[in-house]
């Protein structure tokens, strides 16, 4: 049995530091996928600034309101 580690084959077991390298990997893999798929909700409603930050205006249109970024609509 063999494995393939940065592109080329080698015949036997995994060495343990490779393995470890790997684990190191997946972990941030793990942790850069997890930024990607909540980064909505580190949005921040103002920028460094102090203006209305248009990211958060965007995606977060009723808590928008609430700040008086938007205007409320009234029937």
């Amino acid at each position: 049995m063999g494995y393939v580690l940065d592109g080329e084959y080698h015949k036997g077991k995994i060495p343990k530091k490779s393995l470890k390298a790997n684990n190191s990997m997946l972990k941030q893999w793990s942790h850069d996928e997890q930024r990607f798929k909540h980064r909505k909700d580190l949005i921040q409603p103002y920028l460094p600034n102090g203006k209305p930050n248009p990211e958060f205006i965007d995606n977060y249109e009723s808590e928008s309101i609430d700040y008086g970024f938007i205007k409320k609509e009234e029937d």
